[in-house]
């Protein structure tokens, strides 16, 4: 009966110093957890990037050391819930905060390759269609579908046109070359060397 009396007037009591250690074990225990599983900033030179970091693992040791002396005051106290399992000694606004200031991944860099491909799956033949020619388009007017006499019209129309352009090539094409005087006098210097030669051998034949 004495043991139980003696037992209920202890008072328990907790190391200061010890428990000042513990805290600051436990935060770089929790600290290098958090390097491991989501690495370091790659980027050190950036000043913003260090004040951030800096101010988060700040923010990170308050929450901690809050609830530390939360649960410190449960043990001093003899609080049931620090006997029971399913208590949280840590609140989880910390995992919350730690998930907000995951690293943002880099962006994927987009090759040309991908984006006309890209461009080709969701515009289809039309991807091949200059921009320029797409904003001219964007900023006319539709035009109404033809109907079948029109498009007739339109092949005869074509038809025609190209017609009268081929006949104008031709024309000019054959028309006659005017000679120069020297070419003038060598035909006719050879026309005259053939009919003196013709008369040469009609001559011949009629002596034989």
């Amino acid at each position: 009966m004495a043991d139980i009396m003696e037992y209920e007037d202890c008072v328990l009591k907790v190391n200061k110093t010890y428990a000042a250690k513990f805290q600051k074990k436990s935060e770089k225990a929790e600290l290098d957890r958090l390097k491991d599983k989501y690495g370091e900033n790659e980027d050190e030179d950036s000043e913003s990037t260090s004040e951030s970091e800096d101010e988060d693992a700040k923010e990170l040791n308050t929450e901690k050391e809050r609830d530390f002396l939360k649960t410190l005051a449960l043990i001093k106290n003899k609080d049931p819930k620090i006997y029971n399992k399913d208590t949280k000694f840590y609140s989880d606004e910390v995992n919350v905060n730690v998930e907000d200031r995951k690293p943002e991944k880099h962006a994927k860099p987009i090759y040309l390759k991908d984006y006309e491909r890209e461009r080709l799956l969701e515009k289809g033949s039309e991807a091949f269609v200059s921009e320029e020619s797409s904003e001219d388009e964007e900023g006319t007017t539709a035009k109404p579908p033809l109907t079948y006499i029109e498009e007739q019209e339109e092949l005869k129309k074509s038809f025609t046109d190209a017609v009268n352009a081929v006949d104008d090539n031709e024309v000019h094409f054959l028309t006659k070359r005017k000679k120069s005087k020297r070419e003038k006098e060598v035909e006719d210097k050879n026309y005259a060397d053939w009919l003196q030669e013709k008369n040469l051998t009609h001559k011949d034949k009629k002596e034989l």
